[in-house]
């Protein structure tokens, strides 16, 4: 994952795959991180109005039965990306 000097990030996972979902957090603190050095950066223009994150969902062509444990909800998608873009 390359994030360096980063004004956007697009988050994906996979809606079939539950593991890829619960790395969402792990990825967007990783990216928080990049943002807060940016931010931190004497040198950049950016601010943090600028910088952008955007949650993706990847695979949803592929149907699963709602039985499956290891999908991911629309319920689920939404609560985790309410502060976010989502597509």
């Amino acid at each position: 994952m390359y994030m360096r000097n980063s004004a956007a990030a697009i988050i994906m996972y996979d809606v079939i795959s539950r593991q890829s979902f619960e790395d969402v957090d792990k990825w967007a603190e990783a990216f928080a991180l990049v943002l807060e050095d940016l931010c931190n950066d004497l040198s950049s223009s950016a601010s943090a109005e600028e910088i952008y994150s955007v949650h993706s969902v990847t695979r949803t062509d592929v149907v699963r039965l709602p039985s499956s444990s290891s999908s991911v909800s629309s319920k689920d998608s939404k609560a985790k990306t309410r502060c976010c873009a989502f597509l």
